[in-house]
């Protein structure tokens, strides 16, 4: 069988950079079609030796309850094709994200990130010497970084992941060595060129959240309810004073003002107006998966304030969750990323737990937290064959497999005493 930890590598090479969906009938695009070959290469390597069913039925309620509201949504959809499409490279990337999270550990897993960051850092610096145009932004944007990729954005946010790998590396696998340090200076670097704003934000918090873990597991203090429930006094403090607001809807100067702090979020306040807007004519199912950016009449949002722009999506996963399936459907799927998530904060704050197994619920609620806040200034949940939607579902699938090997050790346990 293919070496998974080759396979995870070029996937995280191949695909980190692809935020947008590319799909046959759009463009020859080398990601759906590796995911693709990938998925069905691993759908047939189960299916010969009768494990299908089998490595499946752990994951059956994320499956059951996410692909049957997708495809529905389809069904009421009016461009069942793409939406097919789509839900057909989903199902090839979740059957490859359940083949690396039953053979590669999250331990493994942050080291191949990271030497990934490393060849992307190398490859960016040596393409900028000989042809800057490449790797530079030369439109509105104009100067900032975007490195191998097309967009700032998405170097800014696989610097994070790059960030976000070191430094766990570091402070959960006590990893403080050269080639960690000189890691992190790169990915900090990375996202510095990158000039991503909301990157910034996010890298804060993750950087806080990781400091937060590694007290709470080292000095079994419980910090994280203390300081969500000061940041939640804050936030409704900031709303009733008038310290948090939002001004410039219907341009691209739109920002979020956090007691005088301006978040400048280049128009996306105004595309999740407009969004919101054009929600209310299928409030109740949406517009179907893949059935709104490009497909429906009501997706033009050049009269909205942004000029002749075309989109892809909302820059925001929750919404475009909504578009796609309506607020059934987003009932749904918010159920089962909360069900998790809950599961998840529980075995960090048991106390019967080890250190080494807190150390590994803490990776998933970490990167858990870091995929959450992706998705509000970027449209990453319902991505078909996406890097970011797929390394969500490892750190979902290798939980669940974490958690099925602990009831099973406690089951023995009992039965032995």
């Amino acid at each position: 069988m293919i070496n998974s930890h080759i396979v995870l590598f070029f996937y995280f090479l191949f695909t980190i950079g692809n935020i947008n969906d590319n799909l046959y009938f759009d463009k020859f695009h080398g990601t759906y079609i590796y995911v693709t070959i990938l998925g069905v290469v691993f759908f047939i390597h189960y299916l010969i030796k009768n494990k299908l069913l089998k490595v499946i039925k752990p994951f059956k309620l994320f499956i059951l309850l996410i692909f049957t509201t997708l495809l529905f949504s389809i069904l009421l959809s009016n461009n069942i094709l793409v939406g097919l499409e789509k839900l057909i490279g989903l199902s090839m990337s979740t059957i490859v994200a359940i083949y690396i999270a039953r053979t590669i550990s999250y331990v493994n897993f942050t080291k191949i990130l990271i030497k990934v960051g490393f060849i992307v850092f190398l490859l960016t610096i040596f393409i900028s010497i000989f042809n800057s145009a490449i790797i530079i932004h030369q439109d509105t944007h104009y100067g900032d970084w975007k490195g191998i990729y097309d967009h700032k954005n998405v170097l800014g946010y696989f610097s994070l992941l790059y960030f976000a790998s070191v430094l766990f590396n570091i402070l959960f696998l006590s990893k403080l060595n050269i080639w960690n340090i000189i890691n992190l200076l790169f990915s900090l670097l990375l996202l510095f060129l990158s000039s991503s704003r909301t990157a910034y934000g996010i890298l804060i918090i993750q950087t806080f959240l990781g400091l937060i873990g590694y007290i709470t597991i080292r000095y079994k203090i419980k910090l994280i309810p203390f300081f969500s429930f000061t940041l939640f006094l804050l936030f409704i403090y900031g709303l009733l004073s008038h310290n948090i607001f939002i001004e410039n809807i219907g341009t691209n100067s739109d920002y979020i003002s956090i007691f005088s702090f301006k978040l400048k979020l280049s128009g996306r306040l105004t595309i999740w107006a407009f969004s919101l807007l054009a929600l209310a004519d299928k409030m109740s199912f949406g517009y179907g998966y893949g059935g709104f950016w490009g497909v429906s009449e009501k997706s033009n949002i050049t009269e909205f304030g942004l000029g002749n722009i075309t989109l892809s999506d909302a820059h925001n996963g929750y919404i475009d969750l909504l578009l796609s399936t309506g607020i059934v459907g987003t009932v749904i799927i918010m159920f089962v990323l909360i069900f998790y998530f809950i599961k998840i904060y529980k075995y960090f704050q048991n106390h019967t737990l080890s250190n080494t197994n807190k150390k590994n619920v803490f990776f998933y609620l970490y990167f858990y937290i870091l995929f959450l806040l992706l998705n509000l200034t970027e449209s990453v949940l319902l991505k078909s064959t996406n890097f970011y939607q797929f390394f969500f579902m490892y750190i979902l699938f290798s939980f669940i497999i974490f958690d099925k090997s602990i009831k099973l050790r406690k089951v023995h346990n009992d039965n032995f005493n």
